[in-house]
């Protein structure tokens, strides 16, 4: 399982493709809603922020603007400052301080182990 941090006590500068952000939510999301940070040609920081649960899954919920970016020798990622200093403004009312993160979801070893034998065969 990653390591879940908080956004405001992280002492990371940047965030890439993949990390999910976690926070609480009201209507239209459920109690918690977690965002993934994917790629999108449409935004101008080539980032944007899908709705990785609940009902709204799978809706982009905001383009990244290109401020947003840090460029990195391998490639451009987020930075987290810009996430912290423009939560409110640019992603979700909840502010930042109820705002975890972690590099991705990862699926556990033994996952199979937990659907019955019949549902995995066809």
């Amino acid at each position: 399982m990653k390591k879940w941090n908080n956004l405001l006590e992280s002492k990371e500068q940047s965030i890439s493709r993949g990390a999910v952000l976690r926070t609480k939510a009201k209507y239209p999301y459920e109690n918690e809603v977690d965002f993934m940070l994917v790629e999108s040609s449409k935004s101008p920081s080539g980032f944007a922020l899908m709705v990785a649960t609940g009902y709204k899954a799978g809706l982009i919920l905001q383009l990244l603007p290109l401020d947003a970016v840090v460029q990195r020798a391998t490639s451009p990622v987020i930075s987290l400052q810009w996430l912290k200093d423009n939560w409110v403004k640019w992603i979700y009312e909840v502010g930042p301080e109820e705002v975890y993160y972690n590099e991705g979801y990862s699926i556990e070893p033994d996952w199979n182990t937990k659907i019955e034998p019949k549902l995995l065969r066809n």
